[in-house]
């Protein structure tokens, strides 16, 4: 059975029609904890290993109250046996949860961990990249901002800006959007390895998962370009490690270092590009106006609702006090009692003034009172 790993149901049985988990799977979560104390005994002297995370993006309706049980016995597990390990939580596409308030805040090595792509959407237009880039920015800010909430690492991110690159969803898997290029694969790294390059004269090979993203006559899809590429990566790279670099407080890592035919996902090969810097060092300082035209838009933005706000608040100002005065005119003219020269005589009153009795006609016959006559001059 072929499943997306962030549907595999490792907490319990998931109704994708629902949208729920039916069941927790205590027994799974339990044997989840065994193999993470199997791990940090065999590695925790490794000088190579720093830091741990237990679980590799668990689908975000997964329930906060078994996963954070979860987190918690994991974090003791690995803290009572690599106490100078980073501890990493998963945020589960979930950073804006309530959840998140005061998780763990005080474990010590303890962060938040959240990947954040654009290749799973709709492929944007270029510019929108940036500004999404610059978008996750706010979100961290945001997170951030809270003063109870771990520290925050940007565990997984890239250049990719669709989901072309083969594989990349399972083996003989995913949902390619449509314009994908295709190339002659990849050389295998080991001579002789069989089915490896494809063969040139047969299609698609089975066996097949739910989508096609899969070789067929000895090419095989990659990412696919803008007409300005070189534009779109080069400031895609700087939006985005102006995010991680100037908001984020636990730093990043690209995924991944080396590919075969991707360059997007690519460090290595994103570097002589130039869209990465060489020295990451220097990511800081070399992408520390790159957000400055979304900050600015912002700001536009802003000014220009604020501009909308008071000239609403002025209209509805100035139709509340019209309409104010229209009250004042109808209560005015409305209390106005007139009587006829027979009603004094006969000791009977009149009705209130009909619209054909009106303070006019009543100052007119010389029964108005003072403030039929008031209400006469405003009309």
């Amino acid at each position: 059975r072929f499943a997306k790993h962030w549907l595999a149901e490792w907490v319990g049985p998931y109704d994708q029609e629902q949208g729920v988990y039916t069941a927790i799977n205590w027994t799974s979560i339990e044997r989840t904890i065994d193999a993470i104390r199997i791990f940090t005994d065999r590695y925790k002297d490794n000088p190579t290993v720093v830091g741990f995370g237990p679980l590799n993006e668990p689908h975000w309706f997964t329930p906060m109250g078994p996963l954070q049980r979860f987190y918690w016995e994991a974090y003791l597990v690995v803290m009572r046996r690599a106490p100078h390990w980073v501890f990493m939580v998963d945020g589960t596409f979930r950073l804006s949860d309530a959840a998140w308030h005061g998780f763990m805040l005080g474990c010590e090595g303890a962060m938040v961990d959240m990947h954040l792509y654009i290749a799973w959407f709709s492929p944007p237009k270029g510019k929108d990249v940036w500004t999404q880039a610059c978008r996750w920015g706010d979100d961290i800010r945001s997170y951030l901002s809270r003063g109870d909430t771990l520290p925050l690492v940007v565990g997984e991110w890239s250049l990719a800006t669709d989901n072309c690159a083969m594989w990349i969803n399972g083996f003989n898997d995913g949902w390619p959007p449509e314009g994908c290029r295709y190339e002659p694969c990849a050389q295998p790294y080991i001579d002789g390895q069989p089915g490896a390059p494809p063969d040139p004269s047969k299609g698609l090979q089975g066996p097949m998962a739910n989508e096609l993203c899969s070789p067929i006559f000895g090419t095989c899809p990659v990412d696919k370009p803008y007409e300005n590429d070189e534009e779109v990566m080069l400031n895609f790279a700087r939006t985005q490690l102006n995010s991680w670099e100037h908001v984020a407080d636990g730093g990043w890592f690209f995924w991944n270092f080396k590919t075969e035919s991707h360059v997007k996902w690519d460090y290595l090969r994103a570097t002589s590009a130039g869209w990465l810097p060489m020295d990451a060092q220097q990511a800081r300082w070399a992408t520390e106006d790159a957000c400055d035209f979304y900050q600015s838009r912002k700001n536009l933005m802003t000014a220009v609702l604020l501009s909308c706000g008071l000239a609403l608040a002025i209209a509805a100002l100035a139709a509340w006090e019209c309409m104010r005065m229209r009250a004042r005119r109808a209560r005015m003219t409305g209390e106005v009692q007139l009587a006829s020269p027979a009603a004094y005589g006969s000791g009977k009153q009149t009705p209130v003034a009909s619209a054909a009795n009106t303070p006019k006609q009543a100052s007119q016959s010389g029964h108005g009172t003072g403030a039929a006559r008031d209400a006469q001059q405003m009309m």
